[in-house]
């Protein structure tokens, strides 16, 4: 990865933050999307979901490989050329007709916004590297929470205004323009760029300097992740099952997203003054009490609840991808973080579908309280990696 000098840093991260916004909130605007493609094309809601998850599978899919490409060819060209490949994604959405030109769209998309996460992480954690990097990732975690809020509004305005065809074509000129923002702002702020030889000197393997605290890590993610989307499945059910009606619950939902995307900005900080374990332990207990609230609050007092919650569920992520940094080798961060990424991606791909069924079978508050124990158990991974990360680790692996 390169290595900014301190000036430089700032830029790098506005960069890398304003491409987290962009991807994340256009990974989301496709929830604006799929009713006016079910009700214009015909589709099935069982279509309607296959897209979705599709665009997540490809993703998740392209996130090891992205890190392991950038470290021939650079972060930078890479993360530009994916945004780019968002944005033909996008175009050919605006020109779909039917339901396979939906899919071959919606997989360039997924394709495209795989390159985001695994190489804007490992871009910012190595500009700051020793030095505030949880509040910078706090930061750019941050970011990609105000996109999920701000982008599917603005798509939702533009489609009232000139429909959902113009409104796709003006997502993907929109993203041509990121993708030529990060190119141009990194090629002038990315100092020392790593050179082939340089990689190829580097750790063989994955660089993970201490293999048992990234696996346990990486089980924290995955039960912060699974149970964050599995929660956010159940929330709109919860407060209708508490007599909020259906056409409000889109209000509810919005509250809980500007919760998290403070989480994510708080927890940064909180992470840089607690430390990572303190952070997630404090994190964790937060969501397990904000999820048994949900449960027993009636409406009214849920309302005030909802920014908090948001809160909880989000902010642990912040100290978990900080943590993934710090037991990554520095020339093999974006591999580190495409493993790290596609774990934690998975997780919140499968965990709706099993929440769901959980539903199916017992009950909505049921399920809650299910996900509020799986929350539980992050705690004790967490005491569990404390002692190693303390240590500097000694070799990679």
């Amino acid at each position: 990865m390169s290595s900014s000098h301190r000036g430089s840093r700032r830029p790098v991260l506005a960069s890398c933050s304003s491409a987290h916004a962009a991807h994340d909130g256009l990974a989301d605007a496709l929830l604006v999307l799929l009713p006016l493609w079910v009700q214009g094309f015909g589709l099935s809601l069982t279509q309607s979901g296959a897209l979705k998850s599709l665009f997540y599978a490809a993703m998740t899919v392209g996130q090891i490989p992205a890190g392991l490409i950038s470290e021939r060819f650079g972060e930078r060209w890479l993360l530009a050329l994916g945004t780019l490949g968002t944005a033909v994604g996008w175009l050919l959405l605006a020109e779909a007709d039917g339901f396979r030109a939906l899919l071959i769209a919606v997989l360039v998309a997924g394709i495209g916004s795989s390159v985001q996460h695994p190489l804007a992480s490992s871009l910012v954690s190595s500009a700051y590297r020793g030095e505030r990097v949880r509040a910078a990732l706090g930061i750019y975690n941050f970011a990609g929470d105000a996109g999920k809020a701000l982008v599917p509004a603005l798509l939702a305005v533009g489609i009232g205004l000139v429909g959902w065809r113009m409104s796709s074509t003006s997502c993907g000129i929109a993203m041509t323009v990121v993708a030529l923002g990060v190119h141009l702002t990194l090629q002038r702020f990315l100092s020392n760029e790593r050179s082939p030889e340089s990689i190829t000197a580097g750790p063989a393997g994955w660089g993970i300097l201490n293999r048992r605290d990234f696996t346990l890590l990486s089980a924290i993610s995955v039960i912060d992740s699974s149970s964050r989307s599995g929660f956010l499945l159940l929330a709109p059910f919860l407060m209708i099952e508490k007599g909020l009606p259906v056409e409000h619950v889109g209000y509810g939902i919005m509250v809980i997203f500007a919760g998290g995307a403070a989480g994510k900005f708080a927890c940064g900080f909180l992470a840089e003054r607690l430390g990572t374990i303190r952070t997630i332990v404090v994190t964790e207990i937060a969501t397990v009490a904000a999820i048994a609230a949900a449960i027993v609050a009636p409406m009214g007092v849920l309302w005030v609840l909802l920014a908090p919650i948001g809160l909880a569920l989000n902010g642990t992520s912040s100290a978990l991808y900080a943590a993934a940094g710090d037991l990554a080798h520095e020339e093999r961060q974006a591999r580190t973080f495409g493993l790290f990424y596609t774990v934690t991606t998975a997780a919140s791909a499968v965990a709706p579908v099993a929440v769901g069924m959980l539903g199916d079978a017992m009950s909505v508050t049921v399920s809650a309280v299910i996900v509020a124990v799986w929350v539980a158990g992050a705690v004790p991974v967490a005491l569990a990696l404390g002692s190693r990360m303390r240590g500097e680790p000694e070799a990679a692996e």
